[in-house]
């Protein structure tokens, strides 16, 4: 067996140990496992095919065996198909891998609003305003700023990047998760800016309450925190500023 071959057997058999080790022996879901978020799938998804050039070395590679094959690879840093991962993290944001439904803009919450089926030229747009997803941007923008970082990155621009009106995190989560994807995230932060607690009342007289009764909109700091976290995203470099642009931005700009 090749060393090629031999590393895909492994990690095949670690990825399938991983998806089926919360499965108990009496049956169902073992207790503790039910919780299991969007990360794992994630952390699945980073395990690629880890091939050095020291081990092929003269055309020939010896492979340690048994638990210290699985142990080595698991040690060993994973080659990651970047463009695969920042794929589906795209589209689990906008909510198109579970074809979330959207909702009709409009007053209350979001038992109160009306559901409209999947569409994927809708989401791609960002038409709509999705139900249980993580941004209404859609997937076009949610690709600008993935691309907009990436160029910043490897263009060697420095800066950081900011969302001012973040809702549920998701354009914030995709700056950031390629910020470390590309090995900058350490160097690099990402402020998200919100009052966490919807819009204000209207403050000029020609000016309606419309947005402010939109409490689909009202999403808390904690939960966007949550969100980020969920994408192994969440770290020092990763700032909330909570309040309304005109106290929270000048702050950031003074830090």
């Amino acid at each position: 067996m090749t060393k090629l071959s031999m590393l895909l057997t492994m990690q095949l058999a670690l990825v399938a140990f991983a998806a089926t080790s919360d499965t108990c022996a009496t049956g169902g879901v073992c207790p503790g496992t039910a919780d299991v978020e969007v990360n794992g799938n994630l952390q699945l998804l980073q395990v690629g095919v880890s091939v050095r050039s020291a081990d092929t070395a003269g055309g020939t590679a010896q492979a340690p065996a048994g638990a210290d094959a699985a142990l080595a690879l698991a040690a060993a840093p994973a080659v990651v198909d970047q463009a695969l991962y920042l794929d589906t993290v795209r589209d689990t944001l906008t909510g198109a891998i579970l074809r979330t439904p959207g909702v009709k803009p409009g007053s209350g919450d979001a038992s109160s609003l009306v559901h409209i089926p999947y569409d994927e030229q809708t989401r791609w747009q960002g038409a709509s305003w999705c139900d249980y997803c993580y941004t209404m941007a859609g997937g076009a923008r949610v690709q600008n700023v993935r691309d907009l970082v990436q160029k910043t990155i490897s263009e060697g621009i420095p800066g950081d990047f900011l969302e001012a009106g973040t809702w549920r995190g998701g354009c914030s989560i995709m700056a950031r998760v390629v910020q470390r994807a590309m090995g900058e995230g350490e160097n690099r932060n990402t402020y998200l800016c919100d009052s966490f607690s919807g819009l204000p009342l209207s403050s000029q007289k020609k000016d309606g309450n419309a947005w402010s009764r939109m409490h689909f909109l009202e999403v808390s700091q904690k939960e966007v925190e949550d969100n980020v976290k969920h994408f192994n995203a969440l770290d020092s470099n990763v700032h909330f500023r909570k309040g309304y642009f005109s106290q929270s931005l000048p702050k950031v700009r003074r830090s």
